[in-house]
């Protein structure tokens, strides 16, 4: 049974550490090597980290990653622990993921450096991923309930920006801050309109994204539980 509209996340696991190698070669070697190859290599690694779809069948979870060309099984009967991210209080995917949420953090702080260590138009993409990145760790930082401090993050770039300008002016251009903000609003509404299934084994946790309610309800039965049984650990 394929699951529509449900999408696994890379915020554990090996798809983690994929995606932590796709940002060192995405962002951090091409300071070091001037090749278009290490930036090849970090779009590879960032794809192979992606999600694609999920499926059940005979008793198991298959995520698909990579336009489906790899897989991670999970056996139904593993999943000890299912949370609902938007039906707890006070909880947020940063709790839930410290180690991705450390990934954020990390490409957020190494952005600002290399923008701070280097003034020239030649790093304003720098500039990009450190208000991107910034934004979004707080988001991940927000509990779903608090959707409307979400809302009034979205006019940090702005601020941010003028604040870098004032201390750095080649690092920024206000065109590129502007479309961070139309970027960040598509990432905002993307953030806030799905809910997210954590499933917990005893080799880690996973998260899956859904756009569908109703298929989150029937994948919730499908591991024997419903709408309100769930949702605590």
């Amino acid at each position: 049974m394929r699951l529509r509209g449900a999408t696994p996340m890379n915020t554990s696991g090996p798809q983690l550490l994929l995606l932590a190698l796709g940002f060192v070669f995405f962002v951090v070697a091409p300071l070091v090597f001037e090749t278009p190859w290490v930036v090849i290599a970090g779009w590879l690694f960032l794809a192979m980290s992606w999600g694609t779809s999920a499926e059940i069948e005979d008793g198991v979870l298959r995520l698909r990653y990579l336009f489906g060309r790899m897989s991670r099984e999970i056996h139904l009967d593993e999943i000890d622990e299912v949370k609902v991210i938007r039906r707890l209080r006070a909880t947020s995917l940063a709790g839930e993921f410290p180690m991705f949420f450390l990934l954020v953090f990390s490409t957020a702080c190494f952005s600002i450096l290399v923008v701070l260590t280097h003034p020239s138009r030649d790093y304003t993409g720098y500039t990009v991923l450190f208000l991107v990145s910034f934004v979004y760790l707080l988001l991940l930082l927000l509990p779903f309930e608090n959707e409307s401090i979400g809302m009034a993050l979205l006019v940090l770039p702005m601020i941010l920006g003028f604040l870098l300008w004032l201390a750095v002016p080649a690092a920024v251009d206000f065109a590129m801050v502007v479309a961070v903000e139309i970027a960040l609003v598509f990432t905002y509404l993307n953030h806030y309109v799905k809910d997210y299934v954590v499933l917990g084994t005893s080799r880690g946790k996973c998260l899956i994204a859904f756009d569908d309610q109703t298929t989150m309800e029937v994948f919730l039965k499908a591991l024997g539980g419903s709408s309100s049984g769930v949702q605590a650990s």
